[in-house]
């Protein structure tokens, strides 16, 4: 089979793709790899610490194409090349390239979360795609479905596409497994908007609630991030005296977040809805231990492993119970550092999701590796 060339259609330059996207030239099935982004960085984005400056020389990165660049690369219809868009209509640059590349007979995917059901319903967002976008499917072939409920989601849309199970990755920060605290001070991080969506004032309540339950629960808390809860996380803090043990650091750069969570025992990610979720591959690529919610398509890297712990949404109990967990066995949780960091080495880093990819374009019924 002629080697590949593959084009991906996204809405910016992201660190939760670019990792796999240009591990793909490493391979022999692909002969070229491309990159089209309307801008580098979103301006939400920026200010949440994304950084655009780890592009690479590895993938030919156009931003803000005109048309006639635009054409040049839908034209090639080499049947062994593919076309992978960032959904359909969930960026109006990327929709606009989707819809041009309706004349062209291309080999085209879509790489996208599932429905945002957190203010939706699923069965409006089902109504809303057989409106709008059911005249697509016979246009696309694969969609990479990122969690599991994205891909319950589109399979009950139609059996025209083949859906497959997808992941976002991140880069493999970590370089020193010497890292392990030796004190009884559990090291907690908290990644996120300061959203009723992501759910931190749960995370506060239950290590309240933890505190209070244990003579033996201490902890830091270290929060990164910013949102429309802040006020009301801080006033929280203050009325149940956790200043000592709670620590707002605010939007940091993402290079200063991976050193926090370098030095932490544990991941919380309580969100009420997540996509996916991509902190928590980073706390994996850091050897952490990861509590989250059943909300986020992410908890397919930790459940039923040593890995972590999925508690029920917004249920503090149970997030609760689960955080004295921490504590009971906060020895063997620290040791399991170094089996977590080469488990996401070997399962969901830039390397092993780029051959996954290709291996879904060769052949049926690829095992994701991330589930092997």
């Amino acid at each position: 089979m002629s080697a590949k060339k593959l084009i991906f259609w996204q809405n910016c330059i992201s660190p939760h793709q670019l990792p796999y996207i240009e591990n793909l030239i490493k391979l022999s099935q692909v002969l070229s790899v491309y990159l089209v982004v309307p801008v580098s960085t979103l301006p939400e984005r920026e200010r949440m610490g994304w950084d655009s400056t780890f592009a690479t020389n590895l993938v030919d990165i156009y931003v803000d194409p005109n048309e006639e660049t635009v054409e040049k690369l839908l034209s090639d219809t080499n049947n062994c090349n593919w076309h992978f868009f960032s959904g359909i209509r969930a960026d109006k640059f990327v929709y606009n390239w989707f819809k041009k590349s309706l004349n062209y007979e291309i080999n085209r995917a879509i790489i996208t979360e599932g429905p945002f059901t957190y203010k939706w319903p699923l069965i409006l967002h089902k109504f809303r795609f057989y409106f709008f976008d059911y005249k697509y499917i016979d246009y696309i072939k694969h969609v990479y479905a990122i969690g599991k409920d994205c891909k319950d989601y589109y399979e009950s849309i139609s059996s025209k596409w083949k859906v497959i199970d997808f992941v976002y990755c991140v880069k493999t920060y970590y370089d020193d497994l010497s890292l392990i605290s030796e004190t009884p001070l559990i090291n907690i991080a908290f990644v996120g908007t300061f959203s009723v969506r992501k759910n931190p004032l749960l995370l506060l309540n239950s290590l309240n609630i933890a505190r209070k339950k244990s003579p033996y629960f201490s902890f830091k808390l270290s929060l990164i991030g910013f949102g429309k809860l802040y006020k009301k996380m801080y006033d929280f803090c203050k009325k149940a005296m956790l200043f000592d043990s709670v620590f707002f650091y605010g939007n940091l750069s993402n290079n200063h977040t991976i050193d926090i969570l370098k030095t932490s025992d544990v991941l919380v990610l309580p969100s009420t809805h997540d996509g996916w979720g991509a902190v928590v591959n980073e706390a994996l690529n850091c050897g952490v231990f990861v509590i989250c919610s059943n909300k986020c398509g992410s908890k397919a890297l930790i459940e039923n492993s040593n890995r972590g712990i999925v508690f029920i949404s917004n249920n503090h109990e149970d997030l609760t119970n689960a955080l004295l967990f921490l504590c009971q066995n906060l020895t063997d949780i620290r040791k399991g550092k170094t089996e977590r960091f080469y488990w996401a080495k070997t399962h969901i880093s830039g390397e092993v999701i780029a051959k996954y990819l290709v291996d879904t374009l060769e052949k049926e019924n690829v095992v994701p590796p991330w589930l092997s």
